[in-house]
């Protein structure tokens, strides 16, 4: 066996060792468990700003702590050395660290609901064995990583509970921020932002540039004049003179993570700029029993296409009767469509690769469905509790993972309806009918 693949299993087997204690549904401390640290303690982050530290020693903490709703966690931090350098930044659901290193048995981060991070100074995790950042799936599909100019963030991030490094293409990377793979081992990361460089006065030969200014006062005084007599009148010149060069000036768009009101009245979140993407956030107020997701929105004068429904969009709206999704959206947020209860139609579009968890669930007037070619995944729960729910188009073309319970409680003798090669629908039932998913032997599935 190779070395690389010796410490790659090492790794693994140590990133799993610590998420034994750090799961959603175990606690994220144990009574008195001995860790050879200071302070044993797990700081919680609240999605209200609020933060608790857990003392495993202590039986009120361990009680606690069992009983927390995670759904209102924004992250916790085992064996932490400094509460303060962790701040929750709500408005761009973003966990800040401010300038920490941390060695061995220190700081261990899980990320549970937070798109991602904002780094100040130098950020180290770094440590003998492989220091574990955790990221849980379910909330958020990837990982943003914004940097401040001249800062340095070091780590290795895995999806929680798996030991599987985050891949490329589930981090989102800030303005600036530069990622290299690798260094300090297979699985370290380093992701740096350069200082910006303001040019500095007095560069150019400033005396150089001050004798040719004298020149041309010289040349032509009555010019001065006209500029020192009428300022106002030269201002209004340019702008006559150069508004196509004006215009090019003006930045186009938002940044990213602000949100926007368009024209249809609904709101949006820019969630690149660079990529010109953005997710529905909200309904616009004048929403009755419909709702259409475009395919595309114009913000600030720039198109950008609508790529995720928001989490919660629509959760226990009982107004709603029809939804249309359109045809750029990737991702179905977690309970986008929660509780809708009398939803009798909803049309996903064709480029959905993730219905999330509890996004199509406890529609009880919903009868039927249609999972697109591109859908990957179907997560957990997506349309548990539909007790109507009998028709399930599936196109197995592209389908990966059904997760556990995602038709847990449908009708007892719903129909499944497989597109697909002969090859990719066997692989479709399989996915369907393993354990946990909620399928029952009264159900059929047709070929």
């Amino acid at each position: 066996m190779s070395r690389r693949i010796t410490k790659r299993i090492i790794s693994v087997v140590m990133t799993m060792a610590l998420f034994m204690t750090m799961t959603i549904t175990n606690p994220i401390i144990s009574k008195a468990d001995g860790d050879p640290v200071k302070n044993d303690k797990t700081l919680v982050i609240f999605r209200n700003g609020t933060t608790k530290a857990y003392d495993p020693h202590s039986e009120a903490d361990c009680n606690e702590e069992t009983s927390l709703d995670y759904s209102t966690v924004v992250a916790s931090i085992r064996w932490f050395k400094d509460a303060s350098k962790y701040t929750y930044d709500s408005t761009n659901d973003l966990l800040i660290i401010d300038n920490i290193v941390a060695t061995e048995y220190e700081d261990t981060i899980n990320f549970y609901n937070v798109k991602g991070v904002h780094i100040k100074g130098t950020c180290t995790f770094a440590s003998p064995g492989g220091h574990v950042v955790g990221i849980p799936n379910g909330y958020t599909t990837s990982f943003k990583v914004e940097m401040e100019p001249g800062s340095l963030f070091k780590t290795t991030l895995y999806l929680f509970g798996m030991g599987e490094i985050i891949h490329d293409d589930q981090l989102v990377l800030g303005e600036g921020v530069k990622l290299t793979r690798g260094g300090e081992g297979d699985d370290f990361l380093t992701f740096t932002r350069e200082q910006q460089q303001n040019p500095q006065p007095g560069q150019e030969d400033p005396q150089g540039d001050s004798q040719q200014g004298g020149e041309q006062q010289q040349q032509d005084p009555q010019q001065g004049d006209q500029q020192q007599q009428d300022p106002q009148q030269q201002g209004d010149q340019q702008q006559q003179q150069d508004p196509q060069q004006q215009s090019d000036n003006q930045p186009m768009g938002a940044k990213d993570g602000e949100k926007e009101k368009a024209e249809d009245g609904a709101v949006y979140e820019v969630t690149s700029n660079t990529d010109d993407t953005v997710a529905y956030t909200q309904l616009p107020e004048s929403t009755k029993d419909a709702v259409t997701i475009p395919d595309e929105v114009e913000i600030k004068g720039k198109k950008y296409k609508v790529t995720k429904v928001a989490e919660k969009l629509c959760k226990k709206n009982k107004k709603i009767k029809k939804v249309v999704v359109g045809n750029n959206v990737k991702e179905i947020g977690t309970e986008a469509f929660y509780g809708c209860e009398n939803l009798t139609s909803i049309k996903l579009g064709e480029n959905v690769e993730e219905i999330g968890k509890r996004s199509i669930s406890k529609c009880k007037n919903l009868k039927s469905v249609k999972v697109p070619k591109a859908t990957k995944r179907i997560r957990e729960k997506a349309f548990a509790d539909n007790g109507k729910l009998s028709s399930i188009t599936l196109y197995a073309q592209n389908l990966k993972k059904i997760d556990k319970k995602a038709f847990d409680k449908i009708n007892k003798k719903a129909k499944f309806k497989l597109k697909g090669t002969k090859k990719q629908k066997k692989a479709a039932e399989k996915l369907i009918t393993k354990k946990g998913t909620g399928y029952k032997k009264t159900m059929k599935i047709k070929k």
